[in-house]
This record gives C-alpha cells, sequence and structure tokens, in this order.
C-alpha cells in the first residue's frame, strides 16, 4: 500500500502552484506540470505520485512561489478495509 501521507504534501504543493495560475484548469495545470518537466511519459494515468511531486516543487522552486501551508494536513484518506 501506498503511504497517505503523500496526499496532504502532495495536494498543498499544488494548491500552491495553482492559486498563481487560478484561470488555468486542473488538467491543463497538471500537463503543464508534466510537459515543462521534460517527462516522456504524457499520460497522467501512468506518472507516479513522486514524479509528479518532484515535477510541482520545480515548477514553485524556478518560478520562486511561496509554499503555503494549511489544513490539508489534517486530510484523513480513505482508508481500505
Amino acid at each position: 500500500m501506498r503511504d497517505p501521507e503523500r496526499i496532504p504534501q502532495l495536494l498543498n504543493k499544488l494548491k500552491t502552484l495553482w492559486s498563481h495560475y487560478p484561470d488555468m484548469r486542473l488538467c491543463q495545470l497538471l500537463y503543464l506540470i508534466m510537459s515543462t518537466d521534460n517527462h516522456t511519459d504524457k499520460e497522467l494515468f501512468f506518472i507516479e505520485d513522486d514524479r509528479l511531486d518532484s515535477a510541482i516543487q520545480k515548477m514553485i522552486q524556478e518560478r520562486n512561489l511561496s509554499q503555503q501551508d494549511d489544513n490539508l494536513e489534517k486530510f484523513v484518506p480513505f482508508r481500505r478495509e
């Protein structure tokens, strides 16, 4: 099972980036993130979370965006039983 802790961390980074591009739709932003990081796999379905996380972090750093702390840390993912 994948680590559920990755979810709020990834969402916080995505929120930071998306808040600077509010006119973009989510899929546009995701495509831009992956295409600008020279990823050859453009099918979002197959991109692992760690690759997406790295690409988002890279864009945040390249654009000198401030990373927001938010209450997403309290996010509780669905649990499989």
